[in-house]
C-alpha cells in the first residue's frame, strides 16, 4: 500500500490502483504517476475520471443504486428467490469463519474461471480474510440444508457505498439457488436497510471472462456505469506494449500463463487507445 495525495494505492497483481469508489475523484498527472510507478515498482498505473458519465465507452463499473421489493423482480427470479431462502440459509457471519470453512468453496469456484490465476494456497485465502477487519468489511455466508458452507461473500462499505468485493460459490450446489438467495438478501440489505448510495460489484474484467455481471444485470437490475480509465505504464512496459499491440490477437490464441498476463496488459492498451478518441 502506497499513500500518495491523499489517496491509497494498493497493488494488485503488478498494477497499482486507488483504493477509493468509484466515484471518488483521483486526480494524478503523469508526472506523478510515473513517480507512483517509481515508488511501487508495478508495471503501470490506472485509474478512472468521469464516473458515470452516461455517454457509453469501453470501460464500466457494475452498479446498482435503485432499491428492488421481491414483488418487483421478474416472474422466474422471484421464483429462483424463494426457492434459494428455502433451501438454503442467508446469513451475516465473521472474517474467522469465512477463513475456517470458506477454502472448499473458493477452490471450487475457481474451476469455472478462464483466468491465468488461481486459488492460491490455503495460507494465502486465510491470510486475505483475515486482514479484512470490521467494521468496514462484512461478512455472509450461504449454507445447504445440513449447515454447511456453499457460498460466501465479502462486502466492504466506503464513501456511502458498498462493494462486493469477494463473492464464492460453489457450482456443484447451484440447483439450490444460493446465488439468487444471497444477491437478493444482499441487495435488499444494503439498498433498503443501510441506504448506502450504490453497491458496486467492480469494474470491467480485462483478466478473465465472468459472466457474473451479466447475470446481475438481467437479474437484478444492475447497469453499466460508464467512465474513462487513464494508463501510465513504465518505460520498459511501455516499450514491450508498442511492439506487441499489433500482435494481440495471436498472443491471444496462445494457452499459457505467460501470454495471458500478455493479453491482459495489451486489453488495457485497447481499451486506452479507444477512449483517446473520445
Amino acid at each position: 500500500m502506497l499513500e500518495y495525495k491523499g489517496v491509497t494505492w494498493v497493488l494488485y497483481q503488478q498494477v497499482l490502483i486507488p483504493d477509493v469508489p468509484p466515484h471518488v475523484p483521483v486526480a494524478l498527472s503523469r508526472e506523478e504517476a510515473r513517480e507512483l510507478l517509481k515508488r511501487s515498482g508495478a508495471y503501470f498505473i490506472r485509474w478512472i475520471s468521469d464516473f458515470d458519465r452516461g455517454q457509453e465507452t469501453a470501460f464500466w463499473y457494475i452498479i446498482k443504486d435503485t432499491p428492488d421489493t421481491l414483488e418487483s423482480l421478474g416472474r422466474k427470479v422471484r421464483y429462483e428467490v424463494r426457492r434459494g431462502l428455502k433451501h438454503c440459509t442467508v446469513r451475516r457471519t465473521g472474517a474467522d469463519d469465512i477463513a475456517e470453512n470458506g477454502w472448499p468453496v473458493h477452490v471450487k469456484a475457481f474451476e469455472k474461471y478462464r483466468s491465468s490465476a488461481g486459488p492460491g494456497s490455503r495460507e494465502m485465502f486465510v491470510a486475505s480474510i483475515r486482514k479484512m477487519q470490521e467494521p468496514f468489511w462484512e461478512f455472509w455466508s450461504v449454507l445447504d440444508p445440513e449447515g454447511m458452507m456453499i457460498a460466501f461473500a465479502a462486502t466492504r462499505i466506503t464513501e456511502g457505498c458498498c462493494k462486493y468485493d469477494t463473492v464464492r460459490f460453489d457450482p456443484d450446489y447451484f440447483h439450490l439457488n444460493p446465488s439468487e438467495a444471497l444477491f437478493y438478501t444482499l441487495n435488499d440489505y444494503y439498498l433498503h436497510q443501510k441506504e448506502v448510495r450504490y453497491i458496486d460489484d467492480g469494474a470491467r474484467s480485462l483478466a478473465h471472462d465472468t459472466s457474473v455481471q451479466q447475470y446481475l444485470i438481467r437479474k437484478f437490475g444492475f447497469r453499466k456505469a460508464y467512465c474513462r480509465m487513464h494508463v501510465v505504464y513504465r518505460p520498459s512496459v511501455q516499450l514491450a506494449v508498442r511492439l506487441l499491440y499489433p500482435f494481440r490477437r495471436i498472443i491471444a490464441s496462445f494457452r499459457n500463463k505467460f501470454a495471458a498476463r500478455v493479453t491482459v496488459l495489451l486489453k488495457h492498451e485497447e481499451v486506452r487507445r479507444s477512449l483517446e478518441l473520445r
